[in-house]
């Protein structure tokens, strides 16, 4: 895949943001660990169903 194609922009909400703030450091180093695997490989997880059947 070229370097284009992977680029992915990430947005965190307010709500977002105020529950990371709350978790300890080795918490919030495996939600960024889960981030950058989603960043890295978009079609992992399960395919949503109903209105967000769109969101992957």
């Amino acid at each position: 895949m070229s370097e284009e194609q992977n680029q992915i922009d990430v947005y965190e909400s307010r709500r977002f943001e105020k529950a990371l703030s709350k978790l300890s450091e080795a918490q919030l180093k495996l939600v960024e660990d889960e981030i950058e695997k989603i960043i890295d490989e978009p079609e992992i997880g399960e395919v949503k169903k109903g209105d967000l059947v769109v969101v992957h």
